[in-house]
């Protein structure tokens, strides 16, 4: 399956390049929708520090997320994924923010995510007493987006992710344990906007 994930957005990139010649010199000026839906696939690498140890991790997601654009450069709104990475499951369900960087439809964005990520883990399942719960996320990236018919666009971007998970472990005669695991990772996203 990481291979797909891989694979899917170079594609993307490639159609995309091979469309842009065409629509740009058409669409420089096109407007933004007041609302807009996006749809992509990304991958992310990275590594998850523990107290004692560090230790990487691969993986990828799909994505959708739904913006109210405020003005043409200026877009706020929610998303939700599903991730895999190694054992972990991660659900995001986020806020995030978009600014556009210049006025011509292809151009670069910036883009701030945060919200909560619920999370499992298939190591932890057969094992009584051990929760493992989601937490908190940020993330802060760059993309570069390219128009094609209808005023959709496909988007290729990369962002700094910081992710938290909490797991906990209650025993015999209340011996508990708590730990708030911490995954740093970058994340490539490829994206249709409609």
């Amino acid at each position: 399956m990481k291979s797909y994930l891989l694979i899917v957005p170079f594609l993307l990139v490639l159609f995309s390049a091979s469309a842009q010649n065409d629509t740009t010199r058409k669409n420089k000026n096109c407007k933004e929708k007041a609302f807009g839906l996006s749809i992509g696939t990304g991958a992310l690498a990275g590594a998850q520090i523990t107290t004692n140890s560090v230790y990487q991790k691969y993986g990828g997601g799909v994505y959708a997320s739904l913006r109210n654009n405020l003005t043409d450069r200026i877009a706020l709104g929610f998303g939700a994924g599903i991730e895999q990475l190694d054992r972990e499951s991660l659900y995001p369900f986020y806020f995030e923010g978009r600014g556009i960087l210049s006025d011509n439809a292809a151009s670069g964005f910036l883009l701030v995510q945060a919200g909560y990520a619920a999370a499992s883990n298939s190591g932890y399942e057969n094992y009584e007493g051990y929760k493992y719960r989601g937490g908190g996320l940020f993330s802060a990236g760059w993309g570069y987006r390219w128009p094609l018919k209808n005023d959709h666009f496909v988007s290729i971007s990369t962002s700094l992710r910081q992710q938290f998970i909490h797991l906990t472990y209650s025993g015999l005669n209340s011996f508990k344990f708590k730990e708030r695991l911490s995954y740093s990772l970058v994340s490539v996203r490829v994206a249709m906007d409609f």
